[in-house]
């Protein structure tokens, strides 16, 4: 029984040694070089990872800030959240006393993005304006417009930590540059749950006129038309990704 005790301690060591690797497996190394932009799912063009690491570097000497941009193909069954407190973590972004790093994530496959925020900027990224700049993602990764889409909002997270530290002349001129990135123009989708609503309303108004003219008015008539305006709902929905809902 002792032998058999110290078997099984043995084995929850070695699993408990080995489970932080099964966590991170599918986490990239850390870059050593051009640490700003990693475009592992190959979405950006050259110009604009240059464009975005020429920020990521000026920003860091300037106020020892940094915001980092990676891409992936997939999480590989991972959830987006821990995910990106990983890379966070295990990449060290930001200056390791202030903790003011950045992270905008985005898994390509999986039609997903995340922007992780160290404590030393939360209150410049809040959760609010984190959201708002990733559903300015949308319109441009549909039209499969990544770069754009991208650069757009590193842009304004730069801008949004220039202006935490006071540095309103950078600041602007960023915003400026952000402003000439235009979203492309989406066509809107025809709204067929009204289109059917409003042919079920005239439907239903002339048979109720005809009855009425007829045998003096029919309930069983107008309750017919009731049961498919009532069974019909919206097939939209809101999300967390790309190209059909956001995350």
């Amino acid at each position: 029984m002792k032998h058999l005790r110290q078997c099984l301690w043995l084995f929850l060591g070695m699993v408990l040694l080995f489970l932080p690797v099964c966590q991170a497996a599918n986490i990239p190394e850390a870059p050593t070089q051009h640490i700003y932009v990693t475009d592992k799912a190959q979405m950006l063009d050259d110009a604009p990872k240059n464009k975005i690491q020429s920020l990521g570097e000026a920003l860091n000497s300037e106020h020892k800030a940094q915001v980092v941009v990676l891409t992936v193909d997939s999480l590989e069954g991972e959830d987006i959240e821990t995910y990106a407190n990983e890379v966070y973590r295990k990449w060290g972004i930001g200056d390791k006393k202030e903790n003011n790093g950045v992270l905008l994530l985005i898994a390509k496959d999986d039609r997903k993005f995340r922007i992780e925020v160290g404590y030393g900027l939360e209150g410049a990224i809040s959760d609010g304006y984190a959201g708002d700049e990733l559903r300015k993602l949308a319109p441009f990764f549909k039209n499969e417009q990544y770069s754009e889409g991208v650069l757009l909002v590193y842009t304004e997270l730069v801008t949004k930590v220039y202006h935490e530290y006071g540095d309103t002349a950078k600041a602007d001129a960023l915003a400026e540059e952000a402003g000439k990135i235009t979203p492309p123009v989406e066509e809107e989708e025809p709204d067929w749950e009204l289109y059917f609503s409003l042919v079920i309303i005239i439907i239903a108004i002339i048979l109720w006129f005809f009855g009425c003219g007829s045998s003096g008015g029919s309930s069983r008539r107008r309750r017919s038309s009731g049961g498919f305006y009532g069974g019909w709902s919206s097939g939209s929905s809101s999300g967390g990704g790309f190209g059909g809902g956001r995350s």
